[in-house]
């Protein structure tokens, strides 16, 4: 009786076993927790620019907050050279994103960021599609003037800073460091960021990065190229930003 008893429960054990393994594993997979695939990926350059020298480290890192998953950290310098010209009273980063979710497809932003979608570039010639100046458009709003500078809005004031030139024994490098998180949500990120001088409206040059972690399969960082000018594509995001925004932006 005691052997029928247990052949009768049986299935019931194994359904139950079953379920609470699946409930242990789906958390960890859609956490993304730290893992040693493609944990030693780094993409680091030195730019020789006409007026100073551009650096950038991209890599992957744990956020420091629970609950502690990975993120693309990037890392991008302008540092001024010591010749007499070019004087810049501030030097800062812009930089433009693009975020996609699989098969290329354009992140759908919403709720508080729901703005950046309709500031979106699109497909034209020498123009890559999806790309926006990247700020917090909930803190903005359309017809106000918004800051064009990334430092405005993620100041990350321990790892980056602006930069001057004020003379040739007198000059700070400017910095931009950026923490791409939600590789839940989506899978690839690429981004354009150009040093910029406040008082001459000059860029420095620019510096493109990506990285990519698709759903299935390892993560990878993209291609780090410098560029002297910004793209045209940086162009029209910029242009459709101050569009929204206000012509007075800054």
């Amino acid at each position: 009786m005691k052997n029928l008893i247990v052949l009768l429960l049986l299935p019931l054990i194994l359904i139950s076993c079953v379920h609470s393994v699946s409930q242990e594993i789906k958390p960890q997979l859609l956490q993304r927790k730290i893992s040693s695939d493609g944990a030693d990926q780094i993409e680091s350059h030195t730019f020789e620019a006409e007026a100073g020298k551009f650096k950038s480290h991209i890599s992957w890192t744990v956020d420091p907050f629970p609950p502690n998953n990975d993120v693309a950290r990037a890392l991008v310098e302008f540092e001024p050279d010591n010749s007499p010209n070019n004087a810049c009273q501030s030097i800062r980063f812009i930089q433009i994103a693009r975020v996609e979710k699989s098969l290329g497809v354009d992140y759908e932003w919403d709720h508080f960021e729901k703005n950046r979608k309709i500031m979106r570039t699109e497909s034209s010639p020498g123009v890559e599609p999806g790309y926006f100046v990247d700020h917090l458009s909930d803190r903005c709003k359309k017809g106000q003037p918004c800051s064009i500078f990334f430092r405005d809005h993620w100041p990350n004031a321990d790892e980056s800073q602006d930069g001057y030139k004020q003379s040739a024994s007198h000059i700070k490098k400017a910095s931009l460091i950026d923490y791409p998180f939600g590789w839940t949500e989506f899978e690839k990120i690429s981004a354009e960021a150009c040093a910029y001088c406040q008082s001459s409206k000059k860029y420095y040059g620019c510096v493109r990065w990506s990285a990519r972690w698709p759903l299935m399969g390892p993560r990878e960082l993209g291609f780090t190229s410098y560029s002297e000018k910004p793209s045209r594509t940086f162009a029209e995001a910029l242009r459709r930003f101050t569009e929204f925004y206000s012509k007075n932006t800054q």
